[in-house]
């Protein structure tokens, strides 16, 4: 009996404590395979395309029993939801900026416009010599049809019109705020009488000589311009969703 109990008492020559039990080394195992089989899905994945890698870390999720798996644990980069509205809109922009390039370009040199893109507006930078009188807000005759075109091709689209009346710093400053907002006041007014553009998608704002421009194109005086800007329904509508969403964090932008 005694030898039975020194049996059972003398301590295992492999000299470890106590094994892990076996339905850990089981489930070890498991999960090894698991995150092996999930690394080749991760491995053929298009990261091109964000729905599909989405659904791999989804599968993860599901079999890991994991909330909120991070996916910059596993090295792919989270789609910016921004990034993504703003390809929306730009893509939308596209057409709508052919269509005004076409008008522009049946009564104007390439010298007497600058027009510009960007991921939410389209900018038109107009020559006031092309406009209009030296220091007059009236239109010249021949400004009309051009107006009349551009007025046309925005009508057919879901845009809103800012038109913006630019001058120098010649003059002072009370003149140049009202030679500036009158000549925008006409531009909005020929464009609606003339080109069919709803009102409500109008507006004319008065700039004065306080936002000189950058532009250095030919030898023209940029300072003295008219600037249509030109947005879409859906960046006016994103632009909304971010203030409301920048006045539920307080108003601080960016959360």
């Amino acid at each position: 009996m005694s030898d039975k109990k020194q049996r059972r008492e003398k301590p295992s020559d492999d000299g470890g404590g106590p094994s892990a039990p076996f339905w850990m080394v089981t489930y070890s195992d498991m999960v090894t395979l698991l995150l092996t089989f999930f690394v080749m899905l991760l491995a053929m994945a298009n990261f091109e395309e964000p729905g599909r890698v989405e659904a791999v870390f989804e599968s993860i999720r599901l079999a890991l029993g994991v909330d909120g798996l991070d996916e910059q644990v596993l090295g792919v980069d989270p789609v910016d939801p921004q990034h993504e509205e703003d390809i929306q809109v730009e893509n939308k922009l596209q057409p709508i900026m052919s269509v005004v390039s076409e008008a522009l370009s049946k009564h104007l040199s390439d010298d007497m416009v600058v027009l510009t893109k960007t991921p939410t507006e389209i900018r038109v930078l107009l020559d006031d010599r092309v406009l209009f009188r030296p220091g007059s807000a009236e239109l010249h005759p021949s400004t009309y049809l051009l107006l009349a075109d551009v007025g046309e091709a925005l009508a057919q689209q879901p845009v809103e019109v800012k038109v913006e009346g630019h001058t120098d710093e010649t003059g002072n400053a009370r003149g140049n705020w009202e030679l500036s907002a009158d000549r925008a006041v006409s531009v909005v007014y020929a464009m609606q009488e003339r080109g069919g553009m709803n009102g409500a998608h109008l507006e004319a704002r008065g700039m004065g000589q306080f936002r000189p421009s950058n532009v250095t194109k030919g030898q023209n005086n940029w300072d003295r311009r008219v600037e249509l800007v030109i947005r879409s329904d859906s960046s006016l509508a994103f632009d909304a969703l971010y203030e409301v969403e920048r006045i539920t964090n307080g108003g601080r932008d960016g959360g």
